[in-house]
């Protein structure tokens, strides 16, 4: 099992949100839209263990001082994103 990351650059509109599947990164980390661009640009880091196990997505958003954070669990599930 890979420890793997991504990131992406994004301007939070008026309302302070920012959506995924119409906006794209600032730092142009894909190119257009995607709402699973993120796991698109994922790479793979160091091993952490031998062991198949699920996937988990750590989601980490900072703005102002702010943050917020959301976690993925993949169980046995093969997920495929093409970012266009």
């Amino acid at each position: 099992m890979y420890v793997w990351s991504g990131s992406a650059t994004f301007r939070a509109d008026a309302h302070g949100e920012v959506e995924l599947a119409h906006q794209a990164p600032l730092d142009h980390a894909y190119d257009g839209t995607a709402a699973l661009g993120l796991l698109g640009v994922q790479k793979a880091g160091a091993a952490v263990s031998p062991q198949p196990g699920p996937t988990i997505t750590t989601f980490h958003a900072s703005a102002a001082g702010r943050s917020a954070t959301a976690t993925l669990r993949q169980l046995g599930v093969t997920l495929m994103c093409e970012c266009v």
